[in-house]
């Protein structure tokens, strides 16, 4: 069956021509708000172009995730609530919407929490309980005892108020949602404002940054690409994972038949191969009949592909924007590979 590769800026494309492809337009806008209830067309119309600028990662996924897993409509339909299929064709785009408008807005925050009894040193905590320092650990210690604190941090009631050793941080990466239950057994807890209050009722602090969609897949770094990636999968209770890792180029030296040689033993054991080209690199591709030559990312940003395969010239095919294009073999050791597999039977893992 017939594949339509994803374009990341067909969406937006489509809501300014909605009345020549009203069907695909009521697709995308199910999907939507399957994901995000209540969205506005203004809000949906902002969000495609966010799309439009930044989703080659969402797109790369889509395209991946087709190979790994697509094997009928019905099965696919079954798990994800839409049909792939338009005109007969296996969509990659409806996918692609898919993911894009699931991850839109979730914010992944860092998560650290301090052991308020721990200290570096007697001084240390003397100053936090006594207000003051003093010459040595062992005069410190003195006053502490003068003031009802024994060695071992006990006050005289027997509670404990300080320990000599490097404080304890826990260190958590997760989203809003996981962070509650994980961290407080509360379900439903989905902003950061819900984040927020519990750390200051309980006296933790947190740091965050919302990771907006263009860094959640975007450079394809292991941990950061693999964490959105499970996140996105367990929405739907799926019992694999997809498991991103390098390709060292490096390895192969320069050597191009050996490099070939390895991305094609991959693609035969059942891999996806991502291309990713880092801001300002001097890389360019073209169409097939090198009427579109373009440099393959910007001075601000990269961009991922999927890997097609070799042509004849040797040279790279990838799917970009929906198309395939063409990139000559002497920019393969300045580009970016990495292999993508499911990996079925694995708990979906919510630490990064």
């Amino acid at each position: 069956m017939q594949k339509i590769e994803a374009d990341q800026g067909f969406p937006y494309k489509l809501m300014k021509n909605k009345f020549f492809h009203r069907e695909q337009y009521k697709d995308f806008l199910y999907i939507v708000n399957k994901n995000i209830p209540g969205i506005s067309a203004g809000e949906i119309i902002e969000m495609f172009k966010k799309l439009s600028n930044t989703g080659c990662s969402s797109a790369m996924f889509a395209n991946s995730l087709v190979e790994q897993i697509y094997e009928n409509d019905e099965n696919f339909k079954n798990i994800f609530g839409f049909s792939l299929l338009t005109k007969n064709k296996i969509d990659c785009n409806k996918l692609m919407v898919d993911i894009f408008s699931k991850l839109y807005g979730v914010m992944k925050i860092r998560f650290i929490e301090y052991d308020k009894y721990s200290f570096n040193s007697v001084n240390e905590a003397s100053l936090a309980l006594l207000g003051r320092t003093y010459n040595t650990d062992s005069e410190a210690s003195v006053q502490l005892f003068n003031n009802g604190i024994s060695a071992d941090g006990k006050d005289l009631d027997g509670n404990l108020v300080f320990k000599t050793r490097t404080p304890r941080i826990t260190n958590y990466v997760g989203t809003c949602e996981e962070i509650a239950k994980e961290k407080f057994g509360l379900e439903g807890i989905k902003t950061l404002e819900d984040i927020k209050n519990i750390c200051k009722e309980k006296n933790i602090e947190v740091e965050f940054k919302d990771i907006e969609i263009y860094e959640k897949l975007t450079g394809l770094g292991t941990e950061n690409f693999n964490f959105w990636t499970n996140y996105y999968l367990s929405k739907y209770d799926l019992d694999f994972t997809f498991n991103n890792e390098a390709i060292i180029v490096s390895d192969f030296k320069e050597d191009y038949e050996s490099f070939m040689s390895h991305i094609n033993n991959l693609i035969l054991d059942g891999y996806s191969i991502s291309v990713a080209s880092t801001p300002n690199s001097i890389a360019y591709m073209h169409t097939d009949k090198k009427l579109s030559w373009s440099k393959i990312s910007s001075k601000e940003t990269g961009h991922v592909m999927l890997f097609k395969y070799f042509d004849d010239n040797k040279d790279i095919v990838v799917s970009s924007y929906g198309e395939e294009y063409i990139i000559p073999k002497e920019y393969f050791s300045l580009l970016e590979y990495n292999k993508i597999n499911k990996k079925e039977n694995e708990e979906i893992k919510k630490r990064v």
